[in-house]
C-alpha cells in the first residue's frame, strides 16, 4: 500500500465525493444557499482565509520569537481560531472531536470569555438534550446545530475584520 498511490489518494476523494452529514455547516449552507450559490461560498471561505493569514503573518511574523510566552500562545491560537473555523465550517463530514479541537484556541485567543460561551452553549445544549428530546422533535437539533455554526461564522467573521483575536497581555 505505502507505493499504490491510488490506495492513499481514495479516502480523501470519496470524502469530496460523499453527501454533507446533517450535523455539518456544509449541510446548512447547501440546505439555505442551493448548490450553486454553496459551491461560490467555499471557495470564497478557503482565498479569504488564505488572505486574512499571509496578512497576519506579514503584520505579525517578525515579532514572534522561539520562546515560548503567553503572547506567543495567543498568537498561535488567534492565527488558528479562523483557520479551524474554516475548517468547521466547510468540512462535509462533521465529528464532534472538532469541537474539542476549536474550545483550547478560543480560550487562549481571545481576552473575552464570550466566543467560547457562544460557541459552547449551543453545543452543551445539544448534547443535553440529543438522547431524550432529539428524537422527538428533530427541529431543536437543528435548531442548536444552526445556532452552533452561527456562532462559528461570526467568531470567523469578526477574528477576520478584527485582524485577529485580542491577545492576552
Amino acid at each position: 500500500m505505502l507505493l499504490n498511490f491510488d490506495a492513499w489518494l481514495f479516502p480523501y476523494l470519496w470524502q469530496t465525493t460523499r453527501e454533507p452529514t446533517r450535523d455539518g455547516a456544509c449541510y446548512l449552507i447547501y440546505y439555505v444557499l442551493g448548490d450553486t450559490a454553496a459551491s461560490l461560498f467555499f471557495p470564497i471561505l478557503y482565498a479569504s482565509t488564505i488572505l486574512w493569514l499571509k496578512l497576519y503573518v506579514a503584520r505579525h511574523g517578525k515579532e514572534t520569537n522561539v520562546k515560548t510566552s503567553p503572547s506567543n500562545m495567543a498568537k498561535v491560537a488567534g492565527i488558528s481560531v479562523p483557520l479551524l473555523a474554516s475548517f468547521l465550517i466547510a468540512n462535509r463530514i462533521f465529528s464532534p472531536q472538532y469541537i474539542l479541537w476549536m474550545l483550547p484556541f478560543l480560550v487562549f485567543a481571545s481576552t473575552s470569555p464570550i466566543p467560547f460561551y457562544l460557541f459552547e452553549i449551543p453545543n452543551v445544549a445539544h448534547t443535553i438534550f440529543l438522547f431524550k428530546y432529539m428524537a422527538d422533535y428533530p427541529l431543536l437539533s437543528y435548531a442548536l446545530r444552526a445556532l452552533r455554526y452561527l456562532a462559528l461564522l461570526s467568531i470567523y467573521l469578526h477574528t477576520l475584520l478584527s485582524g485577529g483575536m485580542k491577545e492576552r497581555v
